[in-house]
């Protein structure tokens, strides 16, 4: 049985001005989670993602949760998932999302 792959997906320090984005992502159920925090001195909004296990010519059922609060979930392409631009307005702040393989 495949586990779940974990990734960074930024450096790992203790800088107050940088993020902190990992992923976690199920290969045999073709799902997973992006978790991203902007630290409280982080002067950037965004944070572009290369997410690892994404099937660029799929299309996914991606879940965005800030805070508590699951936002209507969105189909985007592979490609578009892949190369992940994570959004964070608050300072600091927390954004978690769940993405899903659709079946052709």
């Amino acid at each position: 049985m495949a586990r779940a792959a974990f990734a960074r997906l930024s450096e790992v320090n203790t800088d107050a001005r940088d993020w902190c984005v990992f992923q976690y992502h199920r290969p045999t159920q073709s799902d997973g989670i992006v978790v991203g925090f902007r630290r409280h001195r982080s002067p950037f909004i965004a944070r572009e993602c290369t997410l690892r296990g994404i099937d660029p010519s799929a299309t996914y059922d991606v879940t965005r949760s800030v805070g508590y609060e699951p936002e209507p979930p969105v189909r985007i392409s592979g490609g578009e998932l892949q190369k992940l631009n994570l959004e964070i307005t608050e300072m600091p702040g927390s954004v978690v999302l769940q993405y899903r393989k659709l079946k052709p």
